[in-house]
């Protein structure tokens, strides 16, 4: 997905749709505040719809003891899948920025992601350092019984805070004319 979000704000770029906004007259800030918040919205919403129709399946067939309980998981799954998962989509904003093309945005976002993903995979196996990844943060909140998980929270807001100042500084480098 973050493939997918890397191809459509990179043909924004590629086809100069950002610059129609600043001859619009539009703020840099208020283009890139917009973009940050509808892309992290859109895409988080569409990232839960696996998670929650599984739950939901699985309710069905298994039923659930404590029904209090069955919503209480969905509600902290979501909380910390919307956290991290916006690390990892703002991954795909940081290239787009950078390299202010559609095509070299997606191949690189998805090189990135995938290598990502293959590091969590033979981390693990290989007891790696890996709990600084979001997707793997992802991992422990959700077997975790607790709902308030620090060290998940850290790593999105760390992984977040960085990518959205590198964006922020590379976007008002960008020349839109």
């Amino acid at each position: 997905m973050s493939a997918i979000l890397a191809l459509i704000l990179g043909q924004e770029f590629s086809k100069r749709t950002i610059n129609l906004e600043v001859s619009a007259g539009h703020s840099r800030k208020q283009i890139f505040t917009s973009k940050i918040i509808s892309y992290l919205i859109a895409f988080n919403l569409m990232a839960l719809v696996y998670p929650v129709s599984g739950c939901i399946r699985e309710f069905g067939r298994f039923g659930v003891a404590d029904v209090g309980m069955f919503f209480y998981n969905i509600i902290k799954a979501i909380i910390y899948s919307c956290l991290l998962n916006s690390a990892l989509f703002l991954i795909a904003i940081l290239i787009c920025c950078y390299l202010q093309d559609a095509v070299k945005a997606t191949s690189v976002t998805a090189i990135i992601i995938f290598g990502l993903s293959l590091y969590l995979g033979y981390g693990m196996m290989l007891r790696l350092p890996v709990g600084f990844l979001p997707t793997y943060q992802i991992r422990i909140v959700v077997s975790m019984k607790t709902f308030f998980q620090p060290i998940a929270i850290l790593v999105g807001c760390i992984w977040s805070g960085i990518l959205v100042l590198l964006s922020w500084i590379k976007f008002c480098k960008c020349d839109f004319k």
